[in-house]
């Protein structure tokens, strides 16, 4: 039988790689994770990749959360060592670190650690020096990059009339149980505190933080979900307030035009005419 050049190409692309280059590949993560020596690789070419990676790693944890490396001063480096020994991270892209930086934070207490590598040379209780504040301050450090690099889509139409309203896409409205906003090397000693917080990129492509009220941020989180459009400002605070339970419509009416007016000037709200 004869076999066309095509396939034995697509014989030969079948074959996987063979089980000793998978194991390789896998003891040499775990060496670059460990930090540590190995009797299997030279001690000056593995130190040089060790050192490159987690130097890499570093420098974007570094960038994105300058707050949360102030405040925590030599202890930073440790915590960035943990999370690159331990977190099981997947994106190959080193863009994405802060992210699962972000989000190793967010479990960093958690009881159950099955999703979680072993630790190799570090343990949860060599890093008891993290304030219980950390993981949302890095959330909204990193809400910065986030917002930065989103890409421009069309805005979502949230009232279509004679004066017709959108929703700026880049809107991250979100609650904080500390006042993230606040915190400082100077002012580090936080106690539990609700904090509504937006962040978004104005209308001259500039970041901006805003700290909005508790029934602004719910009403942010309307119209981000709501998948109606509204023919007047008055239908859709009617609707937000029924949904909320508001006990005074009429007074919800009555500050609707200051409301809106003021979430244009912020840019989270465009006004398009």
């Amino acid at each position: 039988m004869t076999i066309t050049l095509f396939e034995k190409n697509r014989t030969v692309n079948s074959h996987k790689p063979p089980y000793s280059l998978q194991k390789f590949q896998l003891q040499f993560g775990d060496y670059l994770r460990s930090q540590s020596a190995s009797d299997t690789i030279p001690h000056k070419v593995g130190k040089i990749y060790q050192d490159l990676i987690f130097n890499n790693m570093s420098g974007f944890l570094n960038q994105c959360f300058p707050v949360c490396r102030a405040i925590l001063d030599d202890n930073f480096k440790p915590l960035s060592l943990y999370f690159f020994q331990c977190y099981p991270t997947h994106s190959p892209y080193f863009s994405e670190i802060p992210m699962q930086f972000v989000d190793f934070l967010s479990k960093l207490n958690d009881d159950n650690d099955s999703d979680w590598h072993n630790a190799i040379t570090l343990q949860k209780s060599d890093i008891d020096f993290v304030p219980d504040y950390l993981p949302e301050l890095a959330h909204y450090e990193w809400l910065e990059l986030y917002v930065d690099t989103l890409p421009d889509t069309t805005p979502k139409v949230i009232i279509n009339s004679n004066n017709s309203y959108a929703l700026n896409h880049s809107v991250q409205n979100h609650h904080y149980h500390y006042p993230v906003h606040t915190i400082s090397v100077d002012n580090s000693d936080i106690e539990p505190s609700d904090a509504f917080l937006v962040v978004l990129k104005d209308n001259n492509d500039k970041i901006e933080f805003i700290q909005i009220n508790a029934l602004t941020h719910l009403l942010i989180d309307f119209m981000q979900n709501s998948e109606q459009t509204y023919s007047s400002n008055e239908q859709l605070m009617r609707d937000f307030g029924q949904s909320i339970d508001y006990d005074n419509i009429d007074e919800l009416l009555a500050y609707t035009d200051d409301l809106f007016a003021l979430l244009v000037s912020q840019s989270v709200l465009i006004q398009m005419t």
